[in-house]
């Protein structure tokens, strides 16, 4: 995945999610760091709620129909906001 920011580009590669002292932690690495990101139980809701989103719920079903018609590492543009 690739995170934009105003302090650059970076990519990040979720590893493994686990549940410790009742927040949801997201594993992985960001460049050559190791990063964990915590969600509480209402940013959980929340972002599952973002989620649920008509354009992307369209998305989510057009995932398997893009993965086959791009190839493997391609590129993708990305929009430039």
């Amino acid at each position: 995945m690739l995170i934009r920011s105003m302090a650059g580009d970076f990519e990040i590669s979720i590893k493994e999610f686990e549940v410790k002292n009742g927040r949801l932690v997201m594993l992985g690495t960001m460049g050559v760091w190791d990063a964990r990101t915590y969600f509480t139980p209402r940013e959980v809701f929340s972002t599952l709620a973002k989620l649920l989103r008509p354009r992307v719920l369209i998305y989510f079903f057009k995932i398997p129909f893009l993965a086959f018609t791009s190839g493997p590492n391609q590129p993708v543009p990305i929009d430039e906001d």
